[in-house]
């Protein structure tokens, strides 16, 4: 009967470990298969082998450290006894002293693993950009270093001295419960009782404890320059006569309390080593919270724009920096009320200025252009067509499958993965923006199914391949049978499913029996998946921030989509932190665009911004990722813009930080609002806008495709400025900053 349960324990231990590890590597096994395919083998084995060496060699680290310390603990304590009964006869002997070691082993192994692997997902990104990444070029005002080093190498000396803290106060809570159990720390007579060699385990382990904090203060004054807290929420007056002061003083006692404890491990009073404990405590309260507070109440604040004058104005140059709003052209622009502009001259500004808001010409299109139920457009964009000099704006659209809108009864295994009818949308609609139609109505570049193209489109208009399996909003995953005659720019690009282990590991991974059951599938079949441009694009490059929208581009007789994608950072110093898509930052650059082919897949990332020091920092660690911009074909590189998120970012910035002088920052007198707009029945703010129109400082440019941002003055609706952004990454510069 024992046996019988041994065996099924045994079974059940093994098909858990089977499914939850089958699951895993299957898992890796398809990933592997994805990258791979795209052509990005190199890169992911560059990421993921350091992600796993770093985590292992964490996980050895924080494993053999707490084994180090357990293992003395084990063969410190008294040896355990157990009884077992035999009918009237009672046996006592010695419980195996290697059971107690194979289990501290196997605990150290579980710490290790799990330490490892959190603290190693977290360093990885960072670790290589610090080994990879440039000089900046700029020194910071307060320590005179470069600020590579608080971007690039303070993270990670930050990360690992978490990752310290972490392993010390892990192993010291396992040792004193250890030394509890096996009598070495208890209580005689109400007073604490500590063995001399439980005594020494836990005075080396608080030294290095102390050690630690020491270490933690001393980053702690170069962290004040990311967050601090001076007027802007930047390094101010009291961090810096206050906070250094105290912090370096605590480092001190930090030091000389770790001396005290030490010497505790062979020699000295207990009462010595806590003394010089409760010293560090009081210290780290009156030094790093009162003093600084008591500084700011008493001498900042009475003279506040004196003390952090010289702060705000580190702040503000910084922050022009980070934001590149150093680039920026700035012109005054002097309305002439006295002369009324010609008809011609209102014509010409005008003339091309779109007259369709996108939000209802979706409605419009899906509407008249769906055709069928199964297709939708998820979004409207705008756009330019043409030669230089005579450019179009115009509003274009993808049509993309969409299932969800087939009836339940519809929506067999079958018709969602193998049924070319609902495999991939179809084509695009492309509209004059500056037009309309009869009735009202759009007007049609391209339209229709199959798509056709206009006698009056622009020059070079054509849509060959209009098949779409790649989009926004297309999802399932797809089964394509191919051919050895197809080309390679002629059919999506997925995985083959040409052996039984891949159709394993796919039915495994994406929990889909059908994937090994069907008899459908055969030799040439490939697996096409990850079809949201999106999810695709952050898939292959998880440290990247994309926008929100991406927008389609028809170059070569082909639907490309367009991602544009951004290098930020939290660690940034004394800038202003701004919220943005990926989150809090003090610093981002449109460096990276990413291109989708909508029929093939093909995913390509293309530098735009070389002397950025993030993107440089990438290109060093993934030199297989990313392309030069020389490298992506003209058609498509003439459909570049200047991304309406990061303009977004700037003006939320240039609101406050269009002025140089640390006064009118404090006062913000000169403070400008973003505009709002009335659009159905509420208020919402006015979002970056595209226009093709002449250069509004009138220097006899054609009309090119510029994206705009006004300002108002604060708490009224007067326009005070705007920015004009040009979509020619090539042409310097790139934003002009109006000032009416």
């Amino acid at each position: 009967m024992r046996q019988r349960r041994r065996i099924i324990v045994a079974l059940v231990i093994a098909a858990l470990a089977t499914v939850i590890g089958g699951r895993a590597v299957s898992g890796l096994y398809v990933e592997v298969l994805w990258f791979s395919h795209l052509g990005y083998g190199s890169y992911f084995w560059t990421f993921k082998g350091l992600h796993w060496l770093i985590s292992l060699a964490l996980g050895v680290i924080a494993g053999a450290f707490l084994f180090a310390n357990l293992y003395p603990l084990l063969r410190h304590s008294p040896r355990l006894r157990i009884r077992r009964r035999y009918g009237n006869i009672e046996i006592s002997e010695l419980f195996p002293r290697w059971y107690l070691t194979l289990s501290a082993v196997a605990l150290s192994a579980l710490y290790g693993w799990t330490l490892g692997g959190f603290v190693g997902r977290r360093l990885t990104l960072p670790l290589l950009q610090a080994l990879n990444g440039p000089e900046w070029g700029t020194l910071d005002p307060i320590f005179s270093r470069d600020l590579s080093f608080f971007v690039f190498t303070l993270p990670v000396m930050s990360g690992l001295h978490l990752f310290t803290v972490i392993v010390l106060l892990g192993t010291a809570l396992f040792v004193l419960v250890g030394h509890l159990l096996t009598g070495g720390v208890g209580f005689e007579s109400g007073r604490l009782s500590l063995s001399i060699f439980a005594r020494r385990h836990l005075a080396i382990l608080g030294g290095l404890g102390l050690l630690t904090i020491g270490v933690g203060y001393w980053l702690g004054m170069q962290q004040l320059m990311w967050s601090g807290h001076g007027v802007t929420g930047s390094l101010g007056y009291a961090d810096v006569h206050a906070r250094f002061v105290g912090r370096r003083i605590l480092i001190a006692i930090s030091l000389i309390s770790a001396l005290a404890v030490f010497a505790l491990a062979y020699r000295g009073r207990l009462s010595y080593a806590i003394g010089s404990v409760v010293v560090l405590l009081v210290g780290a309260v009156v030094l790093d919270r009162a003093y600084p507070t008591i500084m700011q109440k008493m001498r900042v604040e009475p003279n506040e724009l004196e003390r952090e004058s010289r702060f705000l104005k580190m702040n503000i140059a910084l922050t022009r920096q980070a934001y590149a709003l150093d680039r920026f052209e700035e012109i005054s622009y002097a309305l002439d009320l006295a002369h009324t502009p010609t008809e011609s001259a209102i014509a010409r500004v005008t003339s091309g200025l779109p007259l369709w808001d996108p939000r209802p010409l979706k409605a419009t299109y899906n509407q008249f252009q769906g055709i069928n139920p199964y297709y939708t457009f998820v979004d409207v964009d705008y756009d330019r067509y043409g030669e230089p000099g005579s450019v179009v704006q115009v509003a274009v659209a993808v049509r993309e499958i969409d299932v969800t809108q087939l009836p339940p009864e519809a929506r067999t295994w079958q018709n969602l993965h193998l049924s070319k009818t609902y495999m991939h949308g179809l084509g695009m609609v492309m509209s004059p923006a500056a037009h309309t139609g009869p009735g009202g109505q759009p007007g049609y570049y391209v339209s229709g199914i199959p798509p056709s193209v206009a006698g009056d489109a622009p020059a070079g208009m054509e849509l060959g391949s209009p098949a779409v399996y790649f989009g926004e909003k297309t999802a399932e995953y797809v089964l394509v049978r191919g051919s050895d005659s197809d080309s390679a720019d002629s059919v999506p690009r997925g995985v083959p499913l040409d052996s039984f282990l891949r159709k394993l590991a796919f039915a495994w991974s994406f929990g889909d029996r059908n994937l090994l059951l069907s008899q459908e599938l055969r030799p040439e079949t490939r697996i096409v998946y990850e079809r949201t441009v999106r999810r695709r694009v952050a898939r292959l490059a998880p440290f990247l921030i994309l926008d929100p929208d991406i927008y389609p581009v028809l170059a070569n007789g082909r639907i490309v989509w367009i991602q544009d994608a951004y290098t930020a950072t939290s660690y940034f110093p004394l800038s202003e932190r701004v919220r943005t898509v990926g989150g809090s930052v003090g610093y981002i650059r449109n460096s990276v665009k990413v291109t989708v082919d909508a029929l093939t897949g093909e995913t390509t990332f293309y530098v735009v911004d070389p002397e950025d020091p993030i993107v440089r920092s990438y290109r060093g660690a993934f030199p297989s990722l990313f392309r030069p911009l020389d490298e992506m074909p003209p058609t498509v590189r003439s459909h570049l813009r200047y991304a309406r998120e990061l303009l977004r970012v700037q003006a939320e910035v240039l609101q406050a930080y269009h002025v140089r002088d640390p006064r009118a920052l404090y006062e913000e007198l000169e403070r400008w609002d973003l505009p709002v707009e009335r659009y159905r029945e509420g208020e919402e703010e006015v979002r970056p806008y595209y226009v093709v129109m002449p250069d509004p400082a009138g220097r006899g440019r054609d009309p090119e495709y510029l994206l705009i941002f006004p300002f108002t003055a604060r708490g009224r609706d007067n326009m005070r400025s705007f920015v004009v952004a040009r979509s020619d990454v090539a042409r310097s510069p790139q934003v002009t900053l109006f000032r009416l």
